[in-house]
């Protein structure tokens, strides 16, 4: 799959006293406060969240530019069905249960914020996402235990494709004319050791032949090539064989 732009995706945000709602296409995302007034049969395609605002919070800088990320996965939405994925930076987890609303059979997160898992849970049990459809791992990709812990949940499962939004980055000052098309240097190099971590996952097995990802902000094409990973044609979307 080739990166594309998500500028083209039709994100509608709708808020009153009652609360908030964001629909992207057929999918939404909403406060809950709002479930009561939303009839059982539509609530398939809806994530629900204690606070739109408070989630977006730990999503890059904020709603504006969380809804970039969110629209690239809503985009690449068919190829979520029944994946294994994998998160560089969870941060309030909302987008790992956007991607399980589309499909996605499991999330595996990485977030260096140990106190988001709590939050994390208390969206899930709104949501009846069990356990062991999102799981949060505590650390930084650099961590030495790290790829014991994902090679512990994906030895017998690796994974189908990454997301991840890791900032700042190009993506910030250019979205919405020019999004996903230049990328800089993560928090203290966070995106060059998700690139390095990736690389360890791929040695280890862990990684499908066709895993690929989906997001922004993890480097430049160059730095790829760099550590000996091939890329495709289109920058934000790499294959490491």
């Amino acid at each position: 799959m080739l990166f594309r732009s998500a500028q083209d995706i039709s994100i509608t945000v709708l808020r009153d006293n009652k609360g908030s709602l964001i629909r992207f296409g057929e999918y939404a995302i909403a406060d809950k406060s709002l479930m009561n007034y939303i009839p059982a049969p539509l609530r398939q395609n809806m994530l629900f969240l204690d606070s739109i605002d408070d989630a977006f919070k730990g999503v890059g800088r904020g709603l504006y530019y969380g809804l970039a990320y969110l629209a690239q996965i809503y985009e690449a939405r068919k190829s979520f069905q029944g994946a294994n994925v994998i998160e560089f930076g969870m941060g309030s987890g909302i987008a790992a249960l956007f991607a399980i609303k589309l499909g996605a059979r499991k999330v595996v997160g990485i977030e260096k914020d140990s106190e988001a898992k709590a939050k994390l849970k208390a969206q899930m049990d709104l949501n009846g996402i069990r356990d062991n459809e999102c799981l949060f791992i505590a650390g930084n990709f650099s961590d030495p235990g790290i790829v014991g812990q994902l090679e512990k949940l994906s030895r017998d499962d690796p994974f189908d494709m990454g997301i991840g939004n890791i900032g700042p980055h190009g993506v910030y000052d250019d979205f919405p004319v020019d999004f996903g098309l230049s990328f800089g240097i993560g928090q203290d190099g966070s995106n060059l050791q998700a690139l390095d971590l990736v690389y360890m996952l791929d040695q280890k097995g862990l990684l499908k032949p066709r895993f690929h990802y989906i997001g922004a902000g993890f480097s430049k094409r160059t730095e790829w090539e760099g550590r000996k990973l091939a890329t495709r044609k289109g920058t934000g979307n790499f294959s490491p064989r």
